[in-house]
């Protein structure tokens, strides 16, 4: 929260949408951070290391480095939402449906592979975004849960 005030901080154009925008941010911001009922937990809880403050628990613990993440895009794009029956949902979220759909339920499909037919997917339907696969090397040709 430091860093993103401290870059609000910076801009003080109000001039623009954005500047308004980040006028009223960093407004909330300084009034979350000084609400002491908000911040409590936070000064209470107890941590051992800046890692597990910034980078999540220490690798000690029952389950380590265990994490899988599927994003539906890159970090400096934005992932689309599609829309069927008159309800949006994730493109992402739709391309896996489409692999899962046709994969046979005997076969075994890895994450890396689900990524991967899912960017095709995606690419065929016209979206731009880029899903990534994010877990340690040994989950990467781990079978997809579903």
């Amino acid at each position: 929260m430091k860093v993103i005030l401290t870059k609000l901080r910076k801009t003080n154009d109000q001039s623009t949408l954005l500047g308004k925008i980040e006028e009223s941010a960093r407004g909330y911001i300084e009034e979350t951070l000084n609400d002491e009922h908000y911040m409590k937990p936070a000064m209470q809880a107890h941590v051992k290391s800046d890692r597990e403050i910034y980078g999540g628990r220490s690798s000690n613990g029952l389950f380590p480095d265990r994490g899988i993440l599927l994003s539906g895009c890159q970090t400096d794009e934005t992932s689309a939402d599609v829309k069927k029956k008159g309800e949006a949902f994730g493109a992402f979220s739709n391309a896996i449906q489409m692999v899962l759909s046709e994969t046979d339920h005997k076969d075994k499909i890895t994450n890396k592979e689900m990524v991967l037919r899912a960017r095709e997917i995606l690419k065929k339907q016209m979206f731009i975004q880029r899903p990534g696969l994010y877990c340690n090397d040994r989950f990467v040709n781990a079978p997809f849960i579903c």
